[in-house]
This record gives structure tokens, C-alpha cells and sequence, in this order.
């Protein structure tokens, strides 16, 4: 797999196996065996184990010598070889306004609390653009040494607003680095095994620019425990111009990205077909803010083009809250607001920093929730509604008196 950039999406493309990987083989076998089955499964199958991957029920085999491979069982994966990028040269941020990001940027720039991987060779950690935007890096497989491509595909995403240079599209998040490429070459088990050093990190979403045509369940498995984790991961759809988008892109837990022009056309050498998501030169907020033109196709566009700007008019977690602003001892008062949220609610009043009254501490449903209340002493209050998700916690507060 040869990787190339074009534009935002920066997919890849297959070339054919050139490495010593291209000999390495690897096995699935059921993962609740214990270590004696598996170790006899293996050898009923002609089979030795190199090492165990990460994964459990996957290990790197090779055949026993005294077999020929013809003369094994088992389904044998070939690892996958993947080509490094040599082009990084389209630094030009025509995507920013095309996808109306900037019309977002008013209302946030990314929080700091958000991480996003990048699964691709190494970033330049020292360059001025990740001063303090780094979160932590990995080297998966080889010495590290950064490299133009994983650094632009990170500048994209988060490079900082200092007045030189590029801005990230979300210059306020951290970034996790997981370097999977040896030289020239990743392997197939590499990314699957950075997809899971970013999940370990506590990535909020994870970035794949690369991708092949071949299916492979060591990579499938480790993003079903990214989708586990209600991690967001998107991925290249391809650069190939062909009505086939790559794997992983083409997983249904996966954001699949086209690419588009600075016409706003689908690029000729985007992959299209079954499994593109959206189009981007960017799991629910993406597509309800896609755009479509007269003419377009689902299997030319997905959803539609990404509209960072329509991001804006979605509801937060919590919205539309009505709330009196004052109100008279023992004099019954209603308040009003709506969820939009797959996560722990916690609604609670105030005064003078103890709470008064818990009115929600659980998951609600998504539309209107509606409390009625009365309160006998006069004074200050704050109604606080707090949003918990995994480690991320969102606040609104509202005040109210009682005179």
C-alpha cells in the first residue's frame, strides 16, 4: 500500500509486497482456548508460533519444517506491506473554508481534554506547530524518525494558531502519535496494534490515513474495540479513483473520507462506492452536518460534503434551557430543557456551593425534560447541569432567585 496525500482525506493505495513482511504470515484461532489447546491447535496444524500478537487469539506462525505449506489446515493471513508517502507538498488550507470550519472556530477550537490519534509515521515532535499539543507518542515497529507525512496529517488536525504556518482544524486538541512504519514499509499488524496503543491512551478519535484493498481481521479486530469504546475512527477511502474504498475506510464502524476538489466536486482519483461516508478536503453530528448538491450520489458523496459550519447549529449535550430568572419564596417554578447526549446527566440546584435538590443523576433520553420545583428561602441559587462521557465532563449553569 502506497500512501499519498490528497488533500484532507491523505489515503492511500496498494503496491505490491516488497519487504520481508510480505513472507510473514499470521494465524486467528479461538481466542478462549487456553495455552496448552492453543499451542496443540497450532501443531495440529503444522504450525509454530513465532510470537502471540497483541490481540488475544491472533500469533505470528510459521510452518514446521519437516511441512510443506500445502500441506497445512489452517487459513494463513499474509501481513500486509504498506509504502510510506513521498509527496507532502499541498500545505494549501483551501479545505478550512470549503468545509466552513471557520464558521465553527467562534465557538470552539477543540478542547484540550480531546485526543486525537494518528496512526502513520512519526511526527516531528519539535516542530514549532506541537509546541504543547502533544499528548504522548509511540514507536510501533522500527527506529523512530519523523516524517513529512505523519507530521502533515497531524498539522491538519491540530497544528497550533501562533501566526506562522498552517492552524490545525482543531488547534486546541492533543495529539496521540503511534509510528507504525519501519523504514519504507508498515505492517498490517503494526496499525492494528497502534490502533490499540490508541485506545489505551484514551484517543477520542482515532485517524487512519492509510488503507488496502485486502480485508484483515487483525486490523478489523482492533477497531471493534476502538467502536467498543466509542472511539470516532475515520479512514482513507483511497486515492485510486476506483468504485471500491479501501479497508478499513470500508468498515462499517469506520467514518470512510473522499476527497473533493477546491470545485467542491469529488476528486477523479477519490475512491467511491460502498462504504464512503462522507466527503472532506472529515459518527452522527458528521453526517446530520453534511451537505449535498443537486446531482450527487450516495456512492459519489455518502452523507455529503463535510459543513463544519452546520456542526454550530446542533444542539450541545444540553440545550434550550428555560429557567426563571427570579421567583417568589414557597412560589412553584418550572424549568425546561433538552438532552442530546448518549450520556450520564446530573441536574442539580445550588446555594451557596450545597446542594439543595438532585433532580437528575442517569442517562436520559434524548428530547425535553421537565421539573417543577418550590423554594422557601430567599437568596442565590445555581442550577448546574453536568454531562459525563468516559473521562469527558461538559458544565452549563444557570442562575436563579429567590426574593
Amino acid at each position: 500500500m502506497k500512501k499519498q496525500l490528497a488533500l484532507l482525506t491523505l489515503a492511500t493505495i496498494v503496491a505490491m509486497p516488497t519487504s520481508a513482511f510480505a513472507q510473514s504470515q499470521y494465524v486467528q484461532y479461538d481466542p478462549t482456548f487456553t495455552e496448552q489447546q492453543k499451542q496443540e491447535w497450532l501443531a495440529n496444524q503444522g504450525l509454530t508460533e513465532i510470537r502471540a500478537l497483541k490481540q488475544k487469539g491472533f500469533s505470528l506462525v510459521e510452518p514446521l519444517e519437516h511441512l510443506e505449506e500445502k500441506d497445512i489446515d489452517a487459513d494463513l493471513i499474509p501481513i500486509t506491506d504498506v509504502k510510506r508517502a513521498t509527496d507532502s507538498a499541498q500545505f494549501q488550507q483551501t479545505y478550512l473554508d470549503q468545509s466552513r470550519i471557520p464558521a465553527y472556530w467562534k465557538y470552539s477550537r477543540g478542547k484540550s481534554d480531546i485526543r486525537v490519534a494518528i496512526i502513520d509515521d512519526a511526527i516531528d515532535t519539535k516542530h514549532r506547530e506541537f509546541k504543547d499539543v502533544i499528548y504522548k507518542t509511540t514507536t510501533i515497529s522500527g527506529i523512530r524518525k519523523p516524517d513529512d507525512h505523519g507530521t502533515h496529517v497531524a498539522g491538519i488536525v491540530a497544528a497550533r494558531e501562533d501566526g506562522q504556518g498552517i492552524v490545525g482544524v482543531a488547534s486546541g486538541v492533543k495529539l496521540i502519535g503511534a509510528d507504525v512504519f519501519d523504514g519504507d514499509f508498515a505492517a498490517s499488524i503494526d496499525i492494528g496494534d497502534g490502533i490499540l496503543y490508541a485506545i489505551e491512551q484514551g484517543a477520542d478519535v482515532i485517524n487512519l490515513s492509510l488503507g488496502q484493498y485486502e480485508f484483515d481481521p487483525y486490523m478489523e479486530a482492533a477497531v471493534k474495540k476502538a467502536e467498543a469504546k466509542n472511539i470516532l475512527v475515520v479512514g482513507a477511502a483511497g486515492n485510486d479513483g476506483r468504485n471500491k474504498v479501501l479497508f478499513p475506510g470500508s468498515m462499517s464502524q469506520v467514518v470512510g473520507v473522499g476527497s473533493v476538489g477546491t470545485l467542491g466536486r469529488a476528486s477523479t482519483f477519490s475512491n467511491y462506492g460502498k462504504g464512503v461516508n462522507i466527503m472532506a478536503p472529515m459518527r452522527s453530528k458528521l453526517y446530520a452536518a453534511a451537505t449535498k448538491k443537486s446531482g450527487d450520489t450516495k456512492l459519489h458523496y455518502g452523507a455529503g460534503r463535510l459543513n463544519a459550519g452546520i456542526l454550530a447549529t446542533l444542539p450541545a449535550p444540553i440545550s434550550k434551557i428555560s429557567l426563571p430568572a427570579t421567583v417568589k419564596p414557597n412560589q412553584a417554578f418550572t424549568f425546561y430543557f433538552d438532552e442530546y447526549a448518549s450520556a450520564k446527566t446530573t441536574t442539580r440546584l445550588y446555594k451557596d456551593g450545597k446542594v439543595v435538590k438532585t433532580f437528575t443523576q442517569s442517562n436520559l433520553t434524548n428530547g425535553t425534560h421537565k421539573f417543577t420545583y418550590k423554594l422557601k428561602d430567599k437568596g442565590s441559587y445555581k442550577l448546574v447541569f453536568t454531562t459525563t462521557g468516559g473521562r469527558h465532563t461538559r458544565t452549563v449553569e444557570r442562575l436563579l432567585t429567590v426574593k
